[in-house]
């Protein structure tokens, strides 16, 4: 495909201000392609997500940015870096602005939270006699019982991960998905006797 003959014709300067009148012309779809990109967490970080993403695209090459614009693919382009930002957890944007938030967010002692690691918020430490009734007998009745071993262990006699790891085959990260998927399926069998976090 040849390029527009504008284009062409046009210097560098200008052809950088026809890649920013065109950013221009589609930042109102970018702004409703950042709010679905980024759900619930765009109040929070939003505004930099698409911030990132447009500076990343003005920073390729001049000639991809034309050729992208000449391809009807813009928007496309900028929302595609944005998704790749924000999902990976070593991009720039996560490692600049959204780990910074999620490690300096304020905590509301009023407000529940999920997968904060407190000593207080593991409802096994409560003191529930129903609770650990039907987590011994559903411990005490899953297929597994050697798992069942690492898991008393961990819950009841706060073992950590990397010292039950030695033992069990798989390594750490395997030994955490199994415990965790066993706990969740335990969870769900007890779950009327206690509001989980």
């Amino acid at each position: 495909m040849k390029k527009k003959a504008y284009i062409v014709i046009m210097t560098i300067p200008q052809q950088r201000e026809f890649v920013r009148k065109k950013i221009d012309e589609i930042y109102p779809q970018l702004i409703i392609n950042c709010k679905k990109t980024c759900g619930t967490g765009y109040q929070r970080w939003g505004s930099d997500l698409l911030a990132v993403a447009i500076t990343f695209f003005l920073e390729k090459p001049l000639a991809t940015q034309l050729k992208t614009i000449e391809n009807n693919k813009l928007e496309n382009f900028i929302t595609f870096i944005m998704g790749i930002q924000l999902k990976s957890s070593t991009s720039h944007f996560y490692c600049k602005y959204r780990k910074p938030l999620i490690d300096s967010r304020e905590i509301f002692d009023n407000l529940k939270y999920k997968n904060i690691k407190e000593e207080n918020s593991n409802p096994l430490s409560a003191n529930n006699p129903e609770l650990l009734d039907c987590m011994h007998r559903e411990l005490n009745n899953y297929p597994d019982q050697e798992l069942v071993s690492l898991i008393k262990r961990f819950y009841f006699h706060k073992e950590t991960l990397s010292q039950l790891a030695k033992e069990a085959p798989g390594g750490l990260t395997s030994l955490s998905r199994k415990i965790d998927r066993a706990f969740k399926t335990i969870k769900t069998k007890c779950n009327t006797c206690v509001e989980w976090n």
